[in-house]
């Protein structure tokens, strides 16, 4: 699973990069397929994500404590909706959370959009992917949430009590949309600025 993680979460890198560079060189009218292929990059991100997120919840769910984050916030005694929300419970998989919820709000912005605002959208997938591209190199080179532990013990030490409580279930959630919600307005901002149209059309989009 540890491998498997890693590659995904560097494959996703690798896709926010080419996102970033096709969105760029796609501004211009000439390189239209440029744009559309860092549209399609912006979808193929949230599904690498997805993948990631997945992967890592399917090891908290079996007690995969061969991973750190298993080991250090999960155990097989506490029960299986607390398991769930172990994924958030650790520094590297609130963040891989955090990449999924921004690259999930990126992709529906990129959808929404995709028959119109074409002078704005290059950039905003520019801005979007760029917060990817951060995103994937600090899970795959600074805290990864598939490293693994040296000894795999039998147990873990399960979640510490001021999470096992089931309002800790919605609250980062709620919080984390909230906070990647505001990632759309700034990059149709920033798509605005870079375009120099600082009329009301991005406000009305957002």
């Amino acid at each position: 699973m540890s491998i498997f993680g890693r590659a995904v979460l560097l494959l996703a890198l690798a896709v926010a990069l080419f996102a970033v560079v096709a969105a760029l060189v796609g501004r211009r009218p000439r390189h239209r397929a440029w744009y559309l292929a860092a549209r399609r990059a912006m979808y193929v991100l949230f599904g690498l994500f997805a993948v990631a997120v997945g992967a890592l919840q399917v090891a908290l769910l079996r007690s995969d404590f061969s991973l750190e984050a298993v080991t250090n916030y999960s155990s097989r005694e506490i029960e299986w909706y607390f398991k769930i929300t172990a994924l958030w419970a650790s520094q590297a998989g609130s963040l891989m959370f955090w990449g999924f919820l921004l690259t999930g709000f990126a992709a529906i912005a990129v959808y929404t959009n995709r028959n119109r605002n074409h002078e704005l959208m290059p950039v905003v997938i520019a801005v979007l992917g760029s917060l990817g591209v951060f995103f994937a190199w600090i899970l795959s080179f600074a805290t990864s949430p598939f490293a693994t532990v040296a000894v795999r013990p039998e147990n873990g030490d399960g979640l510490v009590s001021a999470l096992r409580n089931p309002y800790m279930i919605a609250h980062p959630p709620m919080l984390y949309l909230g906070y990647v919600g505001l990632t759309i307005p700034f990059a149709f901002a920033m798509a605005a600025l870079a375009s120099r149209q600082v009329d009301e059309r991005w406000i009305v989009v957002t």
